[in-house]
């Protein structure tokens, strides 16, 4: 149940929107959450309601799913038509950042931690209290963040423009504590077993693809470091290492000024985008920028648009879905199966089976289109480091049929990033007590024989596969295969791999 809240100086908190009453309550309510964005809330406001004549422009508003805000923001358009209907706009808390400006300045921050301090810091000095926003939790990593402005520019613009399209791919959050906002810095998504599936809950489908930012290859510059004999400046290169693959697994490869994914020049040619960050002084931290650039950059932007009903709304014991998590969908009819990304969230209050969940930024799944590349990219991970401690576990530990393998955890890494030490772990198998034969069972076992168990029995006649062989198989024709944002494969069917 959704509940909205309204208070401004002149007024103290109280109910916008009850749906336990007959008097409070708002036509049309629509809450859009976004990555990086303040989000927005609009509703309808009828001339019956005791409010109507008492909201004003920056009066705050609140949205509360139970006792959760899910929306904190102000009012900042009110248009009134013939019939005196009230239709009402409001921003999300992150906007007031638009009420601040940065002064002409030059500075270089070493942290994200650094830069968001900073940045609140000239924010808060300049807003009263009830519009400051304080630092929260930060996913913190060292790069150079470099700020020059001449001319006078709004916090939101330095935050938006000069840091998250320059400098990152994460994504900040406003949460609350008490009375207190904070803004929080993440770098990847959260992973989440939540579920949209064709049949159950997914009513609306579209999926775009988009090539027109798509690099297949980086070319990577940074700190100058010198001159050639006519003047002109030599920047730092990744021609500083020598050509051959990375650490980052073995799709990725150097090779003259220019780091480049394997698979995806093959599927879609050299396609070259230029990287330059002068004030990048060291050739390790200049690769790992580039290879941010080219993760984010070597297959097509994909955004699925659907509209689902979130089984929360049937289930309340089970969590919503938010902005910021990896959700499994799965239409079998469109050859859909994987975990997507939801950058986006278009929530009807009044009617939430109406909502709207856009998801980009998808783990690499396969369907059966790709189950080939799928078969190559098995081979490649499942590398002859696995291949030898899976038969040295096997010879030492010989799992049964009540065992299978659901995890194999990852415990290092060699130089060249494959697994060097990884550890397998079984689950038991309940067996059920035998039964009397039946026509379709084994006379010797009295087991019922499933037709498609997809067991592979060994017998006189037929010789089992190797067990490493046959694990790799089995995973790969799933179409349950996904990557983490390192392409570190994380799921094959219903094994995971975990790296330490």
């Amino acid at each position: 149940m959704y509940f909205i809240t309204y208070n401004d100086a002149n007024q103290a908190e109280t109910f916008l929107h009850d749906p336990r009453t007959t008097d409070r309550n708002l036509n049309e309510i629509k809450l859009t959450c976004e990555e990086n964005s303040c989000g927005f809330c609009d509703f309808t406001i009828y001339p019956t309601h005791p409010l109507y004549g008492i909201i004003r422009e920056h009066g705050h508003v609140v949205v509360k799913e139970g006792n959760t805000i899910i929306f904190s923001g102000y009012i900042y358009e009110i248009e009134r038509e013939f019939y005196l209907d009230g239709h009402i706009k409001c921003k999300g808390d992150l906007a007031y950042l638009g009420m601040s400006i940065i002064k002409p300045c030059k500075h270089t921050f070493k942290t994200v931690g650094g830069y968001l301090r900073w940045l609140l810091n000239v924010h808060n000095s300049q807003v009263s209290p009830d519009k400051q926003i304080h630092l929260g939790t930060i996913d913190e990593w060292s790069t150079f963040i470099n700020l020059e402005y001449t001319q006078p520019v709004t916090t939101i613009d330095s935050l938006s423009k000069d840091f998250i399209e320059k400098y990152t791919t994460g994504r900040v959050q406003i949460t609350f504590d008490g009375n207190k906002r904070y803004l929080n810095y993440s770098r990847g998504y959260k992973r989440t077993e939540k579920l949209i599936r064709f049949g159950e809950n997914l009513k609306d489908y579209r999926i775009t693809n988009s090539y027109d930012n798509l690099a297949t290859a980086i070319v990577a510059t940074g700190y100058q470091v010198n001159e050639n004999g006519s003047g002109d400046p030599i920047y730092l290169s990744l021609t500083r290492v020598p050509d051959g693959p990375t650490k980052y697994g073995s799709d990725i490869y150097i090779k003259g000024n220019a780091i480049y994914s394997k698979r995806a020049v093959e599927k879609y040619g050299w396609i070259q985008r230029v990287y330059s960050n002068e004030e990048v002084d060291k050739i390790d931290v200049l690769i790992d920028e580039a290879y941010n650039v080219l993760i984010d950059s070597c297959y097509p932007l994909q955004e699925l648009e659907v509209k689902a009903i979130d089984m929360h709304m049937l289930n309340p014991e089970l969590q919503p879905i938010r902005v910021g998590e990896y959700v499994h969908i799965v239409s079998e009819p469109h050859n859909l199966n994987g975990y997507f990304a939801c950058d986006a969230i278009e929530l009807d209050l009044n009617d939430p089976t109406n909502s709207i969940y856009t998801f980009g930024k998808a783990t690499q799944t396969f369907t059966s289109t790709y189950k080939k590349e799928a078969k190559d990219a098995a081979r490649e991970v499942f590398n002859d480091e696995i291949d030898d401690y899976m038969e040295d576990t096997y010879e030492n530990d010989q799992p049964t049929v009540t065992q299978t393998l659901k995890k194999i955890v990852v415990l290092s890494t060699s130089s060249n990033g494959k697994p060097s030490n990884v550890e397998f772990v079984y689950e038991k198998v309940t067996t059920p007590p035998p039964e009397p034969p039946e026509e379709n069972t084994d006379a010797e076992t009295g087991y019922d024989i499933p037709e498609d168990s997809g067991v592979d029995y060994p017998s006189d006649e037929e010789e089992e596969p190797p067990i490493t062989e046959e694990i790799v198989e089995e995973v790969t024709e799933s179409v349950n295969i996904s990557y983490d944002v390192n392409n570190h494969l994380i799921q094959y069917g219903d094994i995971t791999i975990e790296w330490k």
